[in-house]
């Protein structure tokens, strides 16, 4: 009789030795999101994200539907970072006018360049001069279209030969078939997207392609996915996810006789990093530059996020809400899309950000940044640059995954009431109701 890890690996997998192994012969199985994360990453961490993969060689591979969801997708992700370097243009368009004016307020009754008043407004032309080629040259980086992708290039040289064969419309019917029998038994993976109405059996589909490969090639599987589906994960009381539903790994198993695992992009790149001493630390599962530049001009006080913005109103500073946020036909959130934006936070580690969205959700809608710093145990000397954006991410995923409606209010959003740092967040008033 072998050791207990051996005897059941689906509640005691995980561990550095257990990874390496299948670091070292499983086939590296790709989920669509992280096809679709290549596109998200900066040129540094496009680079390293596919130089990992390519270490993989031979043992790399995706399922046919993986290829068709990606490819359906792909044109939905390009239009989103174009709308984000438009986004980060027009900031720094909208900041150099809010700076100007909140400059000329300051200065106001003197005049300009003399009587010891700074020559301000030249100063900030020749900064905003200087910052907008950068930006341009960072946005421009990252930028591609339908008709001039060397991102899809890329994928296609780093995926010769290595795609599984398209569902056939018999197959496809057949599958749809069994999922939804399995669904309604609240059988893994996949069983919580029955009621979508779009490509339910995705993750079902996957999986049944996954084992047919494991069949034929002999080989355990180690899936790579963005997703932290509680269908998919066992999930302790603490909230937190500790592998794979015990049942996958099981059936797997009993299906193929070969090993089974699966984790996220975060954790493949740690171990990657650890087991073969490569350079990782560049591969992000957020907006890299996108991210830095606006949370930059957020946590300053001129840009805000979601259509917000804040503006000088009698010599004030005051939010003005936009489009996104707080407005008459704003998509609300489900209790499920919460859930899954909790479970994630979670998971990545965002405790900060989940501690600040069940206070405020807690205390009618609003965190003060006091109690950010009280429920979080902060450093007071640190600053809350970017404290929005690990929520703000994991909406986003949620709107790819179907979970969330493009339209929804952003999961917490930075208020202002001055020149100055954040007086506080706000949450969707739907979150309120959640906790009660």
């Amino acid at each position: 009789m072998g050791q207990l890890k051996e005897l059941y690996p689906e509640y005691n997998g995980g561990g550095d030795d257990f990874i390496d192994d299948f670091l070292d012969n499983a086939l590296i199985v790709l989920d669509t999101n992280i096809l679709l994360q290549v596109y998200r990453q900066s040129p540094m961490g496009r680079e390293q994200l596919l130089g990992v993969l390519k270490r993989f060689d031979d043992r790399l591979w995706i399922p046919g539907h993986v290829a068709y969801e990606f490819s359906k997708n792909r044109a939905v992700v390009i239009d989103s970072r174009k709308s984000h370097g438009t986004a980060i243009r027009e900031i720094i368009e909208s900041s150099e006018r809010l700076l100007l004016k909140a400059l000329s307020d300051h200065f106001a009754g003197g005049q300009q360049g003399r009587d010891g008043i700074p020559d301000y407004a030249s100063a900030v032309k020749d900064a905003f001069d200087h910052l907008r080629p950068f930006v341009k040259s960072q946005v421009d980086s990252i930028s591609v279209t339908l008709n001039s992708d060397p991102i899809l290039t890329e994928l296609d040289e780093l995926l010769d030969g290595k795609v599984g064969a398209e569902v056939s419309s018999e197959e496809l019917a057949a599958l749809q078939e069994k999922f939804f029998i399995r669904a309604a038994e609240e059988i893994p993976p996949g069983w919580k997207d029955k009621d979508k109405t779009e490509n339910p059996a995705g993750d079902y589909i996957i999986w049944v392609q996954m084992m047919e490969k494991a069949r034929e090639s002999q080989r355990g599987i180690l899936y790579v996915t963005l997703d932290v589906k509680d269908d998919q994960y066992l999930k302790l009381k603490s909230g937190k996810l500790s592998g794979p539903q015990p049942s996958l790994v099981r059936e797997f198993q009993r299906e193929t006789g070969q090993p089974y695992w699966q984790v996220r992009l975060s954790s493949l790149t740690h171990h990657v990093t650890r087991h073969f001493e490569v350079d990782a630390t560049e591969i992000d599962t957020e907006d890299p530059l996108a991210s830095q530049i606006a949370s930059s001009v957020s946590e300053h006080g001129l840009e805000v996020g979601g259509g917000d913005r804040v503006e000088l109103q009698n010599g004030v500073w005051r939010k003005v809400v936009g489009e996104a946020d707080g407005r008459a036909g704003a998509a609300p959130w489900s209790l499920e899309a919460y859930k899954v934006l909790l479970e994630r936070l979670t998971l990545e580690g965002s405790d900060e950000q989940l501690a600040a969205i069940r206070t405020a959700a807690g205390s009618g809608g609003r965190v003060t940044r006091e109690q950010v710093y009280e429920v979080t145990e902060r450093d007071a000397t640190r600053t809350l640059t970017r404290f929005t954006m690990p929520a703000r991410r994991v909406a986003s995923e949620l709107i790819e995954d179907g979970l969330l409606d493009a339209a929804a209010e952003p999961p917490l959003v930075a208020v202002y009431d001055g020149p100055g740092p954040a007086i506080g967040f706000d949450v969707p008033s739907e979150f309120i109701d959640f906790e009660l």
